[in-house]
């Protein structure tokens, strides 16, 4: 969020050095509503089965098969909610270039570009063209305005393991993996800027609405579902 906010206003105030004037200073009036939403679910199951042949399997008429299975799943999920105005996201400036390249556990999804930046470009910035015109205060019709996103992402692991053995008359797990498990890891990122409201100093009415009712998405996404029976 700081590279996306720096970008914009700098880019801004580069393209007034040309233009004269400044076409999206009311961005730096607005704030940011964000909600991280992490959702794990691991699995794991186990399911030995075994065959048993009779002496004479060529003219045996019986065999004999069974199995076992059992299986565990835990989801867990933590959401983290903040708030900062535009313009302490600008006086922070952008985050150092070898922040992430220095920490001791790498991460993609700390390192992956999440188009934050083209995103409040293509918004904030669209009134440079002139084709649209944007309000100048907080007592306009700006206030009823909100920008909202969300990014979605899914990083799935798994991994099974099948041994076998063969006796005289016993196959024990003949087909089908013993022992397999999965780790399915689903994130959501869900940002929504908006003016400030000057008597709360938060997110105005229909900001905060959009960014309540776009997080009662992502957690009717996210809860696991609840089974009732009569």
């Amino acid at each position: 969020m700081r590279n996306a906010v720096a970008f914009v206003i700098d880019r801004d105030k580069e393209l007034a050095a040309i233009n004269g004037q400044r076409t999206a200073a009311w961005f730096e009036k607005w704030g940011v509503q964000a909600a991280l939403t992490l959702t794990i679910d691991e699995k794991t199951s186990i399911n030995p089965t075994a065959i048993w042949t009779p002496p004479n399997p060529a003219t045996a008429l019986f065999t004999l098969a069974g199995g076992v299975s059992a299986s565990a799943d835990a989801t867990r999920i933590d959401t983290l909610n903040f708030y900062h105005t535009v313009k302490d996201l600008y006086r922070l400036g952008p985050c150092p270039a070898g922040d992430n390249a220095a920490a001791p556990m790498k991460s993609l999804l700390i390192q992956g570009d999440l188009k934050l930046r083209q995103w409040l470009v293509s918004h904030v910035l669209a009134a440079g063209t002139g084709e649209i015109t944007a309000p100048t205060g907080i007592d306009t019709p700006l206030k009823q305005d909100a920008l909202s996103h969300e990014v979605r992402f899914l990083v799935a692991t798994s991994g099974n393991i099948n041994p076998a053995w063969t006796f005289v008359h016993v196959n024990v797990n003949p087909a089908g993996p013993l022992l397999s498990t999965s780790r399915d890891r689903t994130h959501d990122l869900l940002l929504t800027f908006g003016p400030v409201d000057p008597s709360s100093k938060r997110l105005a009415s229909v900001a905060a609405g959009t960014f309540q009712a776009s997080q009662i998405g992502v957690y009717m996404r996210s809860a696991p579902i609840t089974r009732f029976g009569f």
